[in-house]
Parts: C-alpha cells; structure tokens; sequence
C-alpha cells in the first residue's frame, strides 16, 4: 500500500473521444484512519480544466482471511469488491465483482506493473466466460519540483495553497458589485459576481478556482462574452497574495487577489503592462462582536433555519444536474414533441412537490449543454430516481451528469416570488 501513497496522472490522449473526453486521469491515494487502510479518489479532467469524479476505493489487509482486499464504489450506487493478489515480485492482479441496485452484476480484472514513480495497469473484462483486455494506462507519479510526463516545473508552495478566505459575500468598496463564494470541498470554490440594481441581482460573471493534482485554475464565465467559452487563468504564484495568468488571452492576462486582512481583498486585473484596473472588495454579514457564544448572526431565525434544513453555516446538501443533447438521435417529431411536452410538465411537478429548486435552459453552446436541474434531495440516488420520471430522460433524448453541491439552505425561498412574476406558461 506504501508504494501507492500520492498522486499519479495518466495521459488519456490515445481514448479521447466524445464519450471519453478527459485530458487525462488523475488518482490521489492516502492513508486512512489509522494507517492500516488506503483511500483513493480517481477523477478525469477536460481540456478546460474541470474534474469529474468517478470512483472512489478503499484499499486494506483482510485479517480474517488473510487477503489484500479493493472495494470501491460509483455513481448509481455501484460497487465492487475483489482481492489483490501478487503475481510476480513487481505485478500484482485483482479482480472485482461489480453490483447495480437493479441486480446486475459483472467482473473486471487490473493487471499491474510497478516500476519506480511508474505503474502500468491493463484493464480486463470477462465477456463470454474469458478475460478480454480493454486498456492500458502508464500512470506517473507527481513530484513537488517536477510533474514527469505532464508539465514542467511548478513551485511548490502551489500545491499547499488555495484561497479558500474568499468564501463568503465580498462587495466591491463604492460600488453595488459583489462577488459571492462557496466551497463546494477541498478543492473547488464556486462563485459568481452580481450588481443590485434597484433592489434586483444582475449575474455578469460565473467563478471556479479548481485545483487539480499541482495545478490551481482560475476559470472566469462572462456572460455576453467570449461567445460564451469560459477563460482559464493558471496559478502562478501564491502566498498572501493569489496571481492567476493566461498570457494567450487578450484581456485580462493576469488576475491577482491580494488578502489584506480576513474582511479585505485587493484586486488587480491587467494585461500585465499598462492596461489595468483594481479594487478593494470588503467581506460582508462579518459580525464583530458576539453576545452568544453559539449564534453569532444577530439575524438568525431558528424557525426558518430549521424549516428549510439548514445547517449551522446556513447551508444545505442539494444534487446538481446537468442536462445534456441525449444519445436518442430519432427524428420522430411525435415522440420528440410529446417526450418534451412531458418535460415540462415534470419540471412543474418536481417543483409543486419542493424536489425541483431552480430549473433553466442555457444558450447555444459547444458542449451541448442544454440546462440544469438543481435537486433538493442528498443523494445521487434519489436524484435519479426523480430524474427517471422525466419522459426526455426517460427517452434518451436529453442525458444527465449529477453532481454532489452545496449551496444555501434558503435557495427554495425564491419560488414563492417566482410563481408572482410569469405571464405566460410555457
């Protein structure tokens, strides 16, 4: 297990494909509580940086029956199971036993060869009742100073810090501008930047700063803009202060969050010469003082915490969906038009029953994205058993990704407004 410790990348350009479409994959192993177990998290990024998580494992020694044992577990609520044997003195072989809620149930096999800062693993399936090879990967281990096989020299001190002081409410000094964060885990913070105007929000901007392996990216989404393509900014340097660069971009190529206190953020954006502009943005709700060692917001309602299944940062659990052009390609306008009809009017049951919380179209784009769902329920099963009372879903006209997401306990708040504010039912 010692010699899996950290993180290790694999190229994925040989498989890269619509339906594999990941620059590479990515597993980060650990030690467990108490050292005598390994877990393992293993994710896929696209060419714009984003990460996908696929499995996670646990890896341990069977005391009872003497084995080296993998469990490891999916969406959908799949698992598999299965020893791990040594076959030669640097090769070892597994194979699991994978199970669906539905009953389904299948074998695949790993073969691994260990070299230094290297492994190979070939994947099997057992089709017909004989093992058929799939793929190999050769998977390289990360280095602080050095990342062999994918990209160049990184200062360490990249790897240690991310900015996670910018979750919350920040507004822009003099100005009705704001940037809003949240940390979704230890790896992502999800933001977007908004105007008031006359008592109403005005999105411009959607935020992401992902860190993946050695690599932290700054991912901007301006709406009206770019034709709507997000623009990565990688991390250059951090400390107290954040510097995010992408010098192919013709404005901005450099964006810097520079920390003056725990209620202060500095700003700059620039072309890294004269072209630029900066501020100051103050943390907002930041409470000074505290009469009550266990509420410290003098606004806290109890009740309405409690209604809405908030937690003690006001926050809840929800599923996050995308809907994407599905793989039924059929040109059957009946089908089509009724599967539709049906989607629409499941979106407004789903949202009379208090699962849908916010449901909307996105424009044309290239990923084929078509819009999002987001589920008030905690977990990918019962989001997809929701999801399978959609006729489009249900059809294959449009698929889903589902994602974990954590957000405020108060989103629901709005739909009594927006019942309001319709004039015309679609």
């Amino acid at each position: 297990m010692q010699q899996l410790q950290g993180i290790w990348v694999a190229d994925n350009t040989p498989f890269f494909s619509d339906k594999e479409p990941y620059k590479k994959y990515v597993i980060e192993w650990k030690y467990a509580l108490g050292n005598t177990s390994i877990v393992g998290r293993l994710y896929g990024i696209t060419e714009n940086g984003k990460e996908y998580d696929f499995w996670q494992f646990r890896q341990y020694w069977d005391n009872e029956n003497q084995k080296t044992m993998l469990n490891q577990f999916g969406y959908g609520n799949i698992m598999g199971r299965g020893e791990i044997k040594s076959i030669e003195s640097n090769r070892t072989e597994s194979i699991q036993t994978f199970s669906q809620p539905d009953g389904t149930i299948w074998k695949e096999k790993h073969i691994t060869l260990f070299l230094e800062n290297k492994h190979s693993t070939t994947s099997f399936s057992f089709i017909d009742n004989k093992w058929q090879e799939k793929q190999t990967y050769d998977w390289y281990k990360q280095k602080t100073t050095s990342q062999e096989k994918t990209t160049s020299k990184i200062d360490p001190s990249l790897i240690e810090n991310f900015p996670e002081f910018l979750q919350g409410t920040w507004k822009i000094e003099n100005k009705e501008t704001y940037e809003h964060w949240d940390k979704l885990n230890n790896n992502t913070l999800k933001g977007f930047s908004y105007k008031i105007e006359s008592g109403q929000i005005s999105i411009s901007e959607y935020l992401d700063i992902s860190r993946n392996g050695n690599e932290t990216i700054y991912t901007a989404t301006v709406l009206n803009q770019n034709k709507g393509r997000s623009i990565n900014f990688k991390l250059t340097k951090s400390d107290s202060t954040y510097t995010f660069e992408n010098p192919k971009h013709d404005f901005p190529k450099k964006i810097v969050y520079q920390k003056l206190s725990n209620t202060e953020v500095f700003v700059k954006v620039s072309d890294g010469n004269q072209k630029r502009f900066a501020y100051k943005m103050i943390k907002q709700n930041v409470v000074k003082t505290r009469n009550d060692s266990t509420v410290s917001n003098p606004n806290y309602d109890k009740a309405l915490a409690q209604k809405l299944g908030a937690d003690d940062n006001g926050m809840k659990s929800y599923i996050f969906v995308i809907l994407k052009t599905g793989t039924n390609q059929t040109t059957d306008k009946a089908l089509i038009n009724k599967s539709f009809r049906g989607h629409l009017d499941n979106i407004n049951r789903l949202v009379e029953e208090g699962k849908l919380i916010v449901a909307g179209p996105f424009g044309k784009n290239d990923d084929n994205y078509r819009g999002i769902f987001i589920l008030d329920v905690t977990t990918v099963e019962d989001a997809e058993k929701l999801l399978q009372t959609d006729p489009a879903i249900k059809a294959g006209l449009l698929d889903i990704e589902l994602y974990s997401w954590y957000g405020s306990a108060a989103l629901s708040e709005y739909l009594e407004a927006s019942d309001k504010i319709w004039k015309v039912n679609p």
